[in-house]
This record gives structure tokens, sequence and C-alpha cells, in this order.
């Protein structure tokens, strides 16, 4: 009877031991290379901006130029239905084209042009 305690027992604890040993084995990202790989892509294309309109607006590349007019717009481009790509020649901030984009009705959002890297 004692034989076969003793054996359940290190069985046990051969059981045991191997769990503790493969779960140390697995690698948890510390938050350095948490932040790093937040970063991955984050980069701005210098003066672009994507204009993002409400649904179902009826507007052009024409008229965003008109509204725009103080801003100097070297380049429009419509990139989806409700997205405009703008490119100004002396680039204002992202906070003066959001606070001047407060009277205009059609956009809902300004954003700047992230440039993506391609990660593999």
């Amino acid at each position: 009877m004692k034989i076969v305690k003793k054996s359940s027992f290190i069985l046990i604890f051969f059981i045991l031991t191997g769990l503790f040993s493969a779960s140390s084995q697995v690698k948890i990202p510390n938050k350095s290379m948490k932040s790093s790989s937040t970063n991955i892509g984050q980069k701005f294309v210098k003066d672009q901006y994507i204009i993002i309109l409400k649904p179902d607006q009826d507007i052009n590349e024409d008229q965003i130029k008109a509204d725009f007019d103080d801003y100097d717009i070297i380049l429009i481009k419509k990139i989806m239905q409700n997205m405009f790509l703008i490119e100004v020649s002396d680039d204002p901030g992202l906070q003066t084209l959001t606070d001047y984009s407060k009277n205009l009705a059609y956009i809902e959002a300004i954003q700047r042009n992230l440039k993506y890297q391609n990660i593999q």
C-alpha cells in the first residue's frame, strides 16, 4: 500500500513539474516590446490629410478646394465615396484644420494621412 502511495506521489510530482516548466516557456512580451510594436506604421505623410464626409453628402473636389481656399490646397483626390485626400503647401496643422472644418456641415472628420509599413 505504501509503495502505491509513494509512486502516486512521484507521478503527481512529475506531472506538476512538467506543467510548471511548460508554462514557464510561454513568452509574454514585456512593456517595451509592446510599446514599440504600437508605433509601427505611425508615420505621417507630410502636408497630407484625409477628409471624411458625413454620410450621403454630394460634395466634389471643387467644393472642398473652394472651402479650404485659405489653406492653398495643391492636391485633392477622391479616394473613396466619402473620403478625399488633400495636400496643402503650407501645413497649418491638424488642430487648425479640424477647428476650421467645424464650420463645414458636410465634414465628419479630418485626420493625417498615415504611412503604413509592411512588417513582413
